[in-house]
């Protein structure tokens, strides 16, 4: 088991180990973000890049990772920076792959963590949310192995509650550590109605400790704001069937018959074997599936989710 998660760690790594077009990526930017924290102690709080509207008020949501960017170019360029992202993207494939071994064989997960590579390799760039697949990933095996009573509420309280206090200062997707645990109640609810007071506590836990940001309050809120004045048209924020005729490429086409296949499987177990149904893995599927087709900046996350759902159903 040790060695194919290893091995495929490995070929993640390569997956994203691709050159970065710096015209249209947004490194430069985390770069600069990261040089005006540590040479001026301040985050920077209107639209600085803008020409036309400079003076807009932004919340700068992943100052974070622009800090440990800059680090790590300043100790060795861009080199060390793509070296680093890689070994962030292996680690982030060990740790799913851990976890689709809690509710399958190795060569059941072995073979769902192949499926979804490219999804899971999709994002090639060094940018922000790869802190976020890595603590979504390590999240996910924390939470299952709680739900199968393999570590106690101590170790994953605290794990959760340090992992959200670093991911709230990093990524925008750190609202994805609570959406786990209200997922994780729902299969409280069904399965082990035992755990339902501590996932509780959780939750309400996770609410404060995200509040633990430079913008307070409004950088909690942010997620759920961000698209009501965005002024501009990315395209990784566009939908699948927008991507694919405009950009092409082979991953969407993965994508649409990865989520055939999960559909095909998710029917098969809730009617089949409901009463054996996983609603943990399940919710989480459906919900990464829908957002993979809505943003394919989300491709990574239904990837991810994956493959614990096929190794479970296989």
């Amino acid at each position: 088991g040790w060695i194919l998660a290893l091995s495929l760690s490995l070929y993640a790594f390569l997956l994203v180990s691709q050159k970065i077009v710096l015209v249209t990526a947004d490194l430069g930017r985390h770069l600069k973000n990261g040089e005006i924290f540590l040479t001026t102690l301040t985050i920077p709080r209107r639209n600085f890049y803008s020409y036309t509207h400079p003076n807009f008020p932004v919340i700068n949501h992943h100052w974070g990772s622009g800090v440990i960017f800059y680090l790590l170019y300043r100790l060795g360029s861009f080199s060390l920076l793509s070296i680093i992202y890689g070994f962030l993207v292996s680690l982030t494939v060990f740790l799913v792959f851990r976890a689709a071994l809690i509710v399958g064989s190795t060569w059941e997960s072995f073979l769902s963590l192949l499926l979804a590579l490219p999804l899971i390799g999709y994002r090639t760039e060094v940018r922000p949310e790869g802190f976020s697949f890595l603590f979504f990933s390590l999240d996910f095996y924390l939470l299952l192995k709680f739900l199968k009573s393999q570590i106690s509420f101590k170790k994953l309280a605290l794990f959760y509650l340090l992992i959200q206090l670093v991911w709230a200062n990093l990524h925008l997707f750190f609202v994805f550590g609570p959406f786990l645990v209200a997922i994780a109640i729902v299969e409280a609810i069904s399965s082990n109605r035992d755990k339902l007071r501590q996932l509780f506590f959780l939750a309400l836990a996770s609410f404060l400790i995200n509040l633990i940001n430079p913008s307070f309050l409004s950088g909690l809120l942010e997620p759920l704001l961000i698209f009501k004045n965005y002024g501009y048209m990315l395209i990784e924020n566009q939908s699948i069937f927008f991507a694919q005729r405009r950009l092409g490429g082979y991953v969407f086409f993965q994508v649409e018959l990865l989520a055939v296949i999960a559909a095909a499987a998710l029917a098969f177990l809730i009617f089949r074997f409901r009463k054996k149904t996983n609603w943990f893995l399940i919710l989480i599927l459906i919900f990464s599936m829908i957002l993979a087709f809505r943003f394919i900046r989300a491709i990574p996350l239904f990837g991810l989710s994956l493959v614990p759902f096929l190794s479970h159903f296989l």
